[in-house]
């Protein structure tokens, strides 16, 4: 159930609530939509161009959402002519919200060839079929063991610096 904090006003945006996530009491998440985003985004190579991958909320904002994938592009504006304006949200700000797994990865890093090899020996990887299995079969391990990580709530309020909204998370794809 959705959590909202009475606002006082004031001229500070963290003590308001932003009207558009007011509505918002649960989002719909895939979590291969997640997965994408995330990958892209944060960690496979980060995109250096100011393009950021993101769950995207479009407008009219209603007590159920859906998220879907967008490629955000820094100085990229909406159109002044929109009534609301969507709701970006970094896949890596809704793991902050478990900071047990996100922190360090629940001892789970993500699998590099050079973090493989220092994890493992030659001869370990050799026998195993080389170095891509083992990064493959690691990355397979990592995305398992964020599943059981996948928060159940999410302070939307983050992302729009306004004050804490808290929503529920609902997670589909996830077997």
């Amino acid at each position: 159930m959705a959590q909202q904090i009475a606002a006082d006003g004031g001229d500070d945006p963290m003590n308001q609530i932003d009207d558009r996530l007011a509505k918002v009491e649960k989002i719909t998440i895939s979590f291969e939509t997640f997965k994408k985003a995330l990958k892209r985004n944060f960690l496979d190579e980060p995109d250096r161009w100011g393009r950021s991958y993101v769950l995207r909320l479009y407008p009219p904002f209603e007590a159920e959402m859906e998220a879907e994938y967008y490629e955000s592009e820094q100085g990229v504006h909406y159109n002044d002519e929109w009534n609301e304006k969507p709701i970006h949200i970094s896949p890596e700000t809704i793991m902050l919200e478990e900071t047990d797994f996100f922190s360090t990865y629940g001892g789970v890093e993500w699998p590099t060839e050079a973090n493989t090899r220092s994890e493992f020996s030659e001869e370990e990887i050799e026998e195993g079929g080389g170095i891509e299995k083992f990064v493959e079969e690691g990355r397979r391990i990592f995305w398992e063991e964020l599943k059981h990580s996948l928060p159940e709530e999410f302070d939307i309020g983050r992302v729009s610096h306004y004050a804490p909204h808290t929503v529920e998370l609902e997670w589909e794809d996830v077997e």
